[in-house]
């Protein structure tokens, strides 16, 4: 089967809609896009109690971000056949996991990664974002969407994409870092380096080598940080966290 160039379907359905010829795809209400962006959460490790235990040159403490984005998982391909400005085609739904990306008033746009949904057989070009669209009110009346920035946003009926809600976690380190690395004892003594980071670059200017007497306390800190220390050798360290890095 002859593959649809979409880019001129796009520009060609924009037209049309300016125009108000009603096309195939706009049976639905008129949807419009608004993206949505989830906000990450700093999470510090590890937690406060944990005992944990680290070689020499490992980090004590870290910093990332973690974010939950809503998200559906597919898990079995479906295909679709639709048309548009008279030409007919074939849409194939795949296996995968659909990050939430957009809204409108009437229901949620979950995009696909690259490749996982295909028009007669190939993935879209790269150009255009494709996904499933999901409406509140009846959730089995899903629809395709492709989208262009730059032009017009086009749902197709696709009812009944088989799909179950789940949440999806990612994780980043933080671009500004601030770690203690254990760097070993000598005589009782720990050795323990605090160092920051701006974009995975070390910044000398921001490095402390610091010196703690375990026969004075087992418990050091540095910048609001607390720790108690349980083991210490020239191969590991074992403490617990009591408090975090500021």
């Amino acid at each position: 089967m002859k593959r649809v160039h979409f880019e001129s379907i796009f520009l060609s359905t924009a037209l049309m809609l300016t125009g108000c010829i009603v096309i195939k795809p706009s049976e639905n209400l008129k949807r419009t896009y608004t993206a949505v962006y989830q906000s990450p959460t700093i999470i510090d490790f590890p937690a406060i109690g944990e005992i944990n235990t680290v070689e020499v040159g490992d980090s004590l403490v870290r910093k990332e971000k973690k974010t939950i984005t809503p998200s559906i998982d597919v898990e079995q391909a479906t295909e679709y056949n639709e048309e548009n400005i008279g030409k007919k085609f074939t849409m194939t739904v795949l296996p995968s996991r659909y990050l939430e990306s957009g809204k409108d008033t009437f229901g949620k746009f979950y995009k696909a990664n690259n490749g996982k949904i295909l028009v007669d057989g190939q993935p879209f070009p790269a150009s255009l974002s494709t996904g499933i669209y999901i409406p509140d009110l009846d959730q089995k009346k899903t629809e395709i969407w492709i989208r262009n920035p730059n032009l017009t946003l086009i749902n197709y009926d696709a009812v009944g994409i088989p799909f179950t809600k789940s949440v999806h976690e990612s994780w980043d380190e933080l671009s500004f870092k601030k770690e203690l690395v254990y760097t070993g004892i000598s005589q009782n003594v720990v050795s323990i380096m605090y160092r920051e980071y701006k974009d995975d670059m070390a910044r000398p200017a921001f490095s402390q080598d610091l010196k703690y007497d375990l026969s004075e306390s087992k418990i050091v800190g540095y910048r609001g940080s607390r720790f108690e220390i349980i083991k210490a050798t020239n191969q590991g360290l074992t403490y617990k966290t009591l408090k975090q890095l500021d």
